[in-house]
This record gives structure tokens, C-alpha cells and sequence, in this order.
């Protein structure tokens, strides 16, 4: 089950179950159950749990941050065993570019079906990493303090297209916005004096190990309709390809030597966004 966070914190909590059977395969307590959760900062966290009947067991954690969480449930004593499994807290400042019921529209499901909304959430994100990785962001997001090493008169952001600069420092101090320039397709920053490509941090190569810091916006304020429907359609791929359907070659979902994680028809809608790096 996917949990979410804000901006200012998580917005819920996650309930972790676990049950616990004899060698007869009745559910039956063991005599101590310890749960062991793992921040993605690799601090921990020991919840109390709640015996709720015969071998169940959960407990309610309310994730402090966005990441990868670990969980470790140890049984001692009668019924004596191990698990491990794990959940992610989702960044709600990064908005996914479909709506879910757009995605259920574009799957004929009706929009009262709720029974497979969280596997349809995980979709659109599986979906949108594939494609972000061939055109970049497709949705706003804030990149903070990112570095670059100087010396040359370009750096090449990594999350582009760029949306705007908030803000770029050389070697700690603040650049005026006259002083460098950039391609918001590419992501290229250009250092500038006047009309002139200046170099970064200065000539001197050991001065310049990332010296630059550079804060900016990233994404499209719109999102075009062909990378919308490569959104949707790439959804409608890995939804389907899970519930039995046969890729054939020769069909346009296939794709030598890539498999069927991206069909063809999707790869030709992100062809004249893909980024050059």
C-alpha cells in the first residue's frame, strides 16, 4: 500500500500487518513479536504492536519523511521466525502527470471501482520514471542545490527541460541572472561576461570541484498530449501485460532486444522529445 507525503510532512499513516502460524497452519501468538522499522536515513524505529486475535499482529507508523522504509519482524519463543518487507513514502510535491481517473477512463474502469486503485497509482509512477527517463521531467519539480564542477564555460543540468533558475552560486557566492544563461530543452548553463562565454569558478582545476550550486525549477508547466497518451498508453501496457495478455512479434508492442516494457507505438510518441545528454 503506497503512502504519500507533503510538503510539510506525511499526510497519513501506513498499518503493517503480520501473522503468525503454528507447524499446523493455525494462526497462534508466539511468545514475543518485535517489529524493527528502517528510515531511509538508516536510523530506526521500534513501534509498539498490537496483538489483535490468535497470530495477528500490526501496528499504525506515521513515516517522518519521503524514501525507502525497511521493516524487520522478529517472533521469539513458540512460533520463532523472521520477515522482512519494506514501503515507500512518495513525494506529493512532485504531482503525477495523469489523474487516476483518467487512467481508469483510458482502461475502461469505472470510476466507483476502487478495488485496484493502489496498483493503478504504482502503475502511473512506474509508467512516468520510464518516460521521464527517455524526455525528462514531465511534471514541475524544485531541484535543490545541485553541483557541477567549473572550469568550462558550460554545465549541463541534469533535470532538464528547466522551467527557470532560482538560483546559482560560484564558489559560494551568488551569480547575478545576467551572468550566465540557459537552454531550458537542454539544460545547458552557460557562464556569461557582457555578450562573452565566461568559464565557471575560474581557470584553476583543483578550485574547481563542485563549485557551482545551482537551484531551478524543472519540468513542463504543460504537459504536451502525445506525452500524455505515451503516459497513458504505457500504463494500459503494463496493466494489461499482467493480466495475461500474449506480445507477439511482429506486433507494435514489440521491441527486439528491449522486451515489452515500452511498445513501440509509446517509444514513437516520445521520439521528438527525447533528451541528448
Amino acid at each position: 500500500m503506497p503512502v504519500y507525503a507533503g510538503a510539510s510532512g506525511v499526510s497519513g499513516y501506513i498499518r503493517l500487518t503480520l501473522s503468525i502460524y503454528n507447524s499446523a497452519g493455525t494462526l497462534q501468538n508466539a511468545t514475543a513479536v518485535v517489529a524493527t522499522v528502517i528510515l531511509p536515513d538508516g536510523t530506526t524505529a521500534t513501534p509498539s504492536i498490537t496483538n489483535s486475535g490468535a497470530g495477528l499482529y500490526h501496528f499504525d507508523y506515521t513515516p517522518s519523511d519521503v524514501g525507502h522504509y525497511g521493516v524487520y519482524w522478529v517472533a521469539t519463543g513458540t512460533n520463532a521466525g523472521t520477515l522482512e518487507e519494506s514501503f515507500n513514502v512518495d513525494d506529493l510535491t512532485i504531482s503525477p502527470p495523469l489523474p487516476l481517473s483518467q487512467v481508469k477512463s483510458h482502461l475502461n474502469i469505472v470510476e466507483s471501482s476502487v478495488v485496484d486503485d493502489d496498483e493503478l497509482r504504482a502503475y502511473i509512477l512506474a509508467a512516468t520514471g520510464l518516460i521521464e527517463g527517455v524526455v525528462g521531467p514531465l511534471s514541475r519539480r524544485t531541484v535543490t542545490a545541485e553541483t557541477h564542477n567549473g572550469g568550462r564555460t558550460t554545465v549541463l543540468l541534469k533535470q532538464a527541460p528547466i522551467i527557470s533558475i532560482t538560483s546559482c552560486l560560484e564558489n559560494g557566492s551568488a551569480l547575478a541572472a545576467t551572468s550566465y544563461s540557459v537552454d531550458n530543452e537542454s539544460g545547458v548553463l552557460t557562464r556569461t561576461s557582457g555578450y562573452t562565454a565566461y568559464t565557471w569558478g575560474g581557470d584553476v582545476d583543483f578550485a574547481n570541484f563542485n563549485n557551482i550550486s545551482v537551484t531551478y525549477v524543472a519540468g513542463r508547466t504543460i504537459i504536451p498530449a502525445d506525452l500524455a497518451h505515451a503516459v497513458l498508453e504505457l500504463v494500459r501496457h503494463l496493466w494489461t501485460t499482467q493480466r495475461g495478455s500474449i506480445r507477439r512479434s511482429g506486433t507494435d508492442d514489440y521491441v527486439p532486444g528491449a522486451g515489452f516494457s515500452m511498445p513501440n507505438r509509446v517509444r514513437e510518441m516520445l521520439n521528438r522529445y527525447q533528451q541528448v545528454n
